[in-house]
């Protein structure tokens, strides 16, 4: 399991978390080892925040999501007695489901079809990476910034 880098919140933690279960490109197991939590820790977050929902509404379609989005924060701020946080909250979940938004687990997917595609194309060169485990050390790298720029 990677080590939770000191000054990490928990709160980024379950973000980066969450955008990787959503994504579903990722067993739990690698999940929690990126993220730095127990596997157990992961899959009590599932339940608790409800990601297993979210996923399916991913997959069932990203512009109808984010219509349904618009329309709501349009709703909310016609009312009077919003609050920042309810603003906050919906513009995060717009910004999450906006196509041109390269997400982290997209760019890991991107990551792991470029190292399929060397491996067919030039194993002694994929064998190489693999070897050094560039493409992890890339991964960890990625997602220790991602947590740790929230």
């Amino acid at each position: 399991m990677a080590t939770k880098e000191k000054g990490v919140s928990k709160i980024n933690q379950i973000e980066i978390a969450k955008a990787l279960y959503i994504e579903n490109i990722m067993t739990q197991r690698e999940i929690a080892n990126l993220v730095g939590i127990n596997e157990n820790t992961l899959k009590s977050w599932i339940d608790k925040y409800e990601w297993k929902t979210l996923r399916g509404a991913r997959e069932s379609g990203r512009g109808k999501i984010l219509a349904n989005l618009l329309k709501k924060l349009s709703e909310l701020t016609e009312k009077d007695n919003y609050t920042f946080d309810e603003v906050l909250k919906a513009t995060k979940s717009i910004d999450y489901f906006s196509p041109n938004k390269i997400s982290i687990s997209g760019q890991i997917m991107s990551i792991k079809q470029f190292m399929s595609f060397l491996q067919e194309t030039d194993y002694p060169i994929s064998k190489l990476i693999a070897d050094k485990k560039l493409s992890e050390t890339f991964i960890e790298n990625l997602v220790k910034n991602a947590i740790t720029t929230r």
